[in-house]
Formats: C-alpha cells, structure tokens, sequence
C-alpha cells in the first residue's frame, strides 16, 4: 500500500496522537492512556500490585503489556509518514523549523530500541544544528536551548531555583522569607495550562523578588535606606545601586537585571521592547511598599481610603497581572499596552479583592501582637 505524504507542521503531533488514540485491537479491551491533558490514570490496581509479587491477574496482566506494546508501536509507525520510499526522513522537513523542533523533541518520549524515534532525533538534531546561524532570532533560541536540552525535559520550578541560586540573593539578605517554592505553586495557580512555563517561570521570579522586598521594606530597612532605594529604582540605571548599602546593592541589581533579562527576551521572541512596562510596574510596587514604610516609621494612622488607595497596589496583583499580560499569546497593540500604563479596572478591583483577602488571612496574626 502506498503511503500518503502528510503535511508536516507543529501541530501534527497532536493529529497524529489523536489517529493513533482511536485504533482499536480485537484481542481486548485497550485501557485508556493518560496524556499532558491529566486524563484518568490508566493504571489500574492489578497493575501496581505486580509489583509486590502478590496474587494478581496474571491473564489479564500479561493482556495489558501486550496491548501496551502493540499501541505503542502504532503511534511510532505515524512518523513513517514523514519518511521517503527508501524510509528515510524527507530532506523537505528542514523547511519547517518549528515542525523539525516539534518533531526533535517528540523523539525524546521513545523507548530504547525504537528506531524510528532513533532516527528521527538524529535527523533533526543534525538539520537544527545546520539551520541555527539562519533561523529568525524568534525561533534561534528557543532551538539552541532545546538542543542543550528538551524543552521538556526543563521543568520551570527547577529553571527558577538556578536562578535563585545564580542571583546569590538568598545569601546576602538572610533576613528575608525564602519561599521560591511556595511562588512556584502560587504560579502554577495563575497560569496552569502546560504551554505557558516560561510565564510561570518569570512569575516564580517575579513572586521570589517581591517577597524579598516587602521584607526589605517591612522589616529590614531604615527609613532613609528606602527613600534612596525608591530613587534608584525610579531612576531606573544600571549602575544605579552604587550609593546603596551593600544588602540593598544585590536587591536592585538583582531587580534590574531580571527585568532586564526578561524584556531582552520578549524583545527576541515577538520583536517588540517590554522594558517601560516592566520598570513601571516595578517602580509603582516600590512607591507603595515606600508609603507604607513612612507610615509606620512616621506612627503615623491612614484611615480607611487612605489604606486602601495605596493597598490595591502594595499587595503586587498588579506585578502578577502585568507579567501574565505581557507573555501572553494574544496580540498586544500599542492602545492596549498603554492602557495597560494606567491600571484599568479590571487590574485595581482584582488588586482591591487580593487585599482584602490578603488581611482577612493575616488579621489574626497581627492580633496577636
């Protein structure tokens, strides 16, 4: 029978799963296989007590691995359809950059042994490598990084601890809550879906920085040693923490270097700069926490408005919304990007709601001091 070319793009992974998901076999029943959408475990309790060596369906057992096997086998063969008359990868394949990456990080999910995943992660593996020098720079290096190591093979949480690690911020601020674990689940609560780990992973950043700083402004600081860190962040420069104590240097440096970071490669991957969204959402988080600060070293009361006028913005929704708007995958046009500039109503009463929330949950504790 001859084989039908198929068009070879990003997206064909999940076609092919799906054909290979509705095979159907006449020895048994399939069991049902688990996918990155968390669908019901397929494993059932037969299946794990085998490995205590208790009684257990033997028959049925043994059905089990051999459908297994047998549909394993069939979602491999899909790939044949990228494959030549001699059963090799089609040298056209390489005209499709991200279908190639797609295809190089698929043949990491195979088992020893299965030669076409084989051949496939050695075909695309040598035509990335080729293409790199004349990839657009919105794909560049998203392929190098891959090659260094599948993208899913890089989990965000563990992407952000190197970071933390990088920063040396821990160490030099031992005053302050170290509770980059605790952003990641904050994170993974925000953007759940399994495309978006790079947004995760800029907001565990963004989360472990903000913690840090309500510490340095709430706990730590002298007055005067947050005024000038508020100026050198509204100055916004690089070498703008050199007339800061030495703790406050790592923190800004840390901040503008993040920030930094991140616009360079938003800037990378869809070409346009981020940067004096980023610096004002961090400026205006800053000011708050400052306010604050003057209140309580000052002894000084706000009413009620007053609180909440300067709360909807200290709590740091708006850092988490920000973030989240700017990795998105909608389009961002200049009307909405300056709307973002002013905070619409959407950002200020979710701000406003996680206030709230935020001192119902730390009321008692204050109480008792």
């Amino acid at each position: 029978m001859t084989k039908k070319s198929m068009p070879f793009t990003a997206a064909n992974g999940s076609v092919a799963a799906s054909q290979a998901s509705n095979l159907t076999f006449t020895a048994a029943k399939q069991p049902l296989r688990r996918s990155a959408h968390y669908q019901p475990n397929q494993w059932d309790y037969n299946s794990i007590k085998t490995l205590d060596h208790s009684d257990y369906d033997q028959v049925k057992v043994r059905t089990e691995v051999v459908l297994l096997k047998e549909e394993v086998r069939c979602l491999t063969y899909v790939f044949s359809h990228f494959k030549d008359e001699k059963g090799c990868f089609r040298v056209s394949l390489k005209n499709d950059v991200k279908g190639m990456l797609s295809l190089y990080e698929a043949s990491f999910l195979g088992f020893d042994g299965e030669e076409t995943l084989e051949e496939a992660r050695n075909f695309t593996t040598k035509h990335l490598g080729d293409l790199i020098p004349c990839i657009h720079p919105h794909l560049k290096i998203k392929v190098e990084l891959s090659l260094e190591l599948p993208l899913h093979w890089r989990t965000p949480r563990l992407e952000a601890r190197w970071w933390w690690k990088k920063l040396g911020l821990r160490e030099k601020t031992s005053f302050a809550r170290d509770r980059l674990l605790e952003c990641y689940f904050s994170a993974v609560g925000i953007v759940f879906h399994p495309e978006y780990g790079f947004c995760r992973e800029e907001l565990t950043k963004a989360g472990a920085l903000v913690t840090t700083l309500d510490d340095v402004y709430d706990v730590y600081g002298s007055l005067h040693e947050l005024q000038l860190f508020t100026k050198a962040v509204e100055r916004w420069e690089c070498n703008g923490s050199e007339n800061l104590p030495e703790y406050m240097k790592i923190c800004y440096n840390s901040l503008y270097n993040t920030a930094d970071e991140l616009a360079n490669k938003i800037l990378i991957l869809e070409g346009w700069d981020a940067m004096p969204y980023i610096r004002k959402m961090w400026t205006d988080l800053c000011k708050a926490f400052l306010v604050e600060a003057e209140w309580y070293h000052n002894g000084y009361k706000p009413s009620l408005e007053e609180y909440l006028n300067n709360g909807w913005m200290s709590v740091s929704g708006t850092v988490a919304m920000v973030l989240v708007f700017l990795l998105s995958k909608q389009r961002k046009t200049k009307e909405a990007l300056q709307h973002l500039m002013h905070y619409p109503n959407l950002i200020r009463s979710s701000s406003m709601i996680f206030r709230l929330c935020n001192d119902l949950a730390t009321s008692a504790v204050y109480k008792g001091h």
